[in-house]
């Protein structure tokens, strides 16, 4: 699921000559954050003004310019999903003011850290392949939460 949307949103930065696996440099970062707060403001003023198909194309627009953020720094996007969806599990159901779900005892932060090392010491011995074939199996695991 993600790993198709981040191998079409890999195949236009390819075409149209963006950066795909660079490391967080300041241009780079400049970029993204430019396009994401850009992204972000259209799908925010679409809602608020009740515009459903702008507010879509604004959803759009920003799941893409994302995906296209993990592209560019080769974040692997959908194990990070897959563990932060896990940690939110673990959440109770209690919420604060807020409307979001407490973290409770039983709260497991996700682990962030070890996943993007494991990722980029799979990439430097060479047994990295981008966006691989275990996608079907990761999204069973997703779904059995």
């Amino acid at each position: 699921m993600i790993d198709e949307l981040m191998r079409v949103v890999k195949a236009f930065h390819d075409a149209k000559g963006f950066p795909v696996m660079v490391p967080l440099s300041e241009k780079a970062i400049e970029l993204r954050a430019h396009l994401l707060k850009e992204e972000l403001g259209e799908l925010l003023e679409a809602m608020e003004a009740g515009d459903e198909v702008a507010a879509l194309d604004g959803a759009a627009d920003l799941l893409y310019v994302l995906i296209g953020t993990a592209v560019t720094f080769d974040w692997p996007l959908f194990e990070a999903f897959a563990e932060v969806h896990r940690s939110n599990m673990t959440k109770s159901v209690a919420q604060d003011r807020t409307h979001h779900p407490g973290k409770g005892k039983g709260y497991s932060p996700p682990n962030l850290k070890d996943l993007l090392e494991r990722h980029k010491a799979a990439r430097l011995s060479g047994s990295y392949q981008m966006w691989d074939q275990e996608t079907q199996v990761r999204t069973q695991k997703l779904g059995d939460h």
